[in-house]
């Protein structure tokens, strides 16, 4: 008897860090199908496929097409690789489709296969990011999708106030907090050398992200932060590259010239998982708005200070200190760090340890449930 086929969309190494261990464990019993996005084979987000090959997955479709990441470059994209998809799942006609997140890759895989019929599996579901039009990209996943896993039950309610049936939805917690109880992290001397961070630098991680739904305009949002932080010559900066985001390329750009006028920073496309871990491990703080400092750098004990709106709306767990995206703000924040420090409690809102074996577990279930019409949902009174 042939296994049950489940495809699994990757966009980024964001995503497939955090979906690479539910791979593994479901390759055991299914057919794992690969579509792996755009982003992972360019230069510019550090060629992140070659992890995907040095786990040994085999990618069933490799999405090769070249974007400059403006907004009419996207909405081509996503036209196009629509029917890309759609005709590869219309061959493949698998069982189920699992896919993570918010992101506009991800949504025009789900289109394809929504209008195929096929049982649509989404993970990180009822979020909000108020700062970020991925906020109504995952909205509208949601209700494409016939099941979710969630990472609290605040956001199993709110899918079910959005009409998602909560019989269909599972609050299992945040297979990247598993990830970081799980990896390995490097001792201070190893990734120190292998980074090239001066010794006995107090080490400051960054990730800033464009804010695309907000009143500043993307070329004041990089000057306003990168002014933050230009005379501060207590701590050593370490930044990690932007997401696909309109505007990403001008900010990965005009870092790369800050680093290059400022020697207490340092500027990496993309860091692996063990090595970006072992950066949180080992820093101070971290300062920018990624959703990694609300969802993996609390389990490091490590404080967060989230800069502006792009994750306004998020469940924030009480080591997250967040800040207005002004420069004499953030400035302020930094020179008075340590004394906030001493009144920060650490907690976890999204860490379960058994997430993978109930994930598992379920879609072991809804895997053989034959897709039904969807109906909004709407509580009997």
């Amino acid at each position: 008897m042939s296994k049950k086929k489940v495809a699994i969309y990757t966009g980024s190494r964001s995503d497939y860090e955090i979906l690479k261990p539910l791979i593994l464990k479901l390759q055991n019993n299914y057919s794992i199908k690969l579509f792996v996005g755009p982003h992972h084979f360019q230069k510019k987000f550090g060629k992140t496929y070659n992890l995907i090959k040095k786990d040994k997955i085999n990618p069933y479709y490799k999405c090769l097409t070249k974007l400059n990441y403006d907004e009419v470059d996207i909405s081509k994209f996503i036209c196009n690789s629509i029917f890309k998809y759609k005709r590869r799942l219309l061959k493949l006609n698998p069982d189920l489709v699992i896919i993570l997140g918010d992101r506009y890759e991800v949504l025009s895989f789900v289109l394809a296969s929504f209008f195929l019929n096929i049982k649509i599996c989404h993970l990180h579901g009822g979020e909000i990011t108020n700062g970020s039009f991925d906020d109504t990209i995952r909205h509208m996943i949601s209700k494409m999708s016939d099941y979710h896993f969630v990472t609290s039950k605040d956001y199993k309610k709110r899918l079910s106030l959005m009409g998602e049936n909560p019989n269909n939805i599972f609050n299992f917690g945040s297979i990247g907090a598993l990830n970081v109880k799980k990896t390995q992290r490097l001792p201070r001397s190893v990734i120190y050398k292998k980074l090239k961070i001066p010794a006995k630098s107090k080490i400051v991680t960054i990730t800033f992200h464009p804010e695309t739904n907000s009143k500043i305009k993307f070329k004041d949002q990089i000057k306003i932060f990168l002014n933050s932080i230009k005379s501060n010559k207590k701590f050593f900066f370490i930044f990690t590259g932007c997401n696909a985001d309109p505007y990403g390329n001008y900010f990965n750009t005009e870092i790369k010239k800050f680093v290059s006028k400022n020697k207490n920073s340092l500027f990496f496309k993309n860091l692996g998982g063990v090595d970006y871990f072992s950066l949180i491990n080992y820093s101070e703080f971290i300062l920018g708005n990624s959703s990694s400092g609300i969802y993996e750098v609390p389990i490091l004990r490590k404080i967060t200070i989230n800069v502006g709106s792009r994750q306004s709306g998020r469940l924030l767990p009480k080591s997250i200190i967040n800040c207005e995206l002004n420069s004499l703000k953030i400035k302020k924040l930094l020179k008075k760090f340590y004394t906030y420090k001493k009144n920060i409690k650490f907690n976890n809102l999204f860490y379960k340890r058994d997430v993978l074996s109930k994930m598992t577990k379920q879609i072991n279930k809804i895997i053989n449930v034959e897709k039904k019409i969807k109906v909004f949902y709407e509580k009997k009174k």
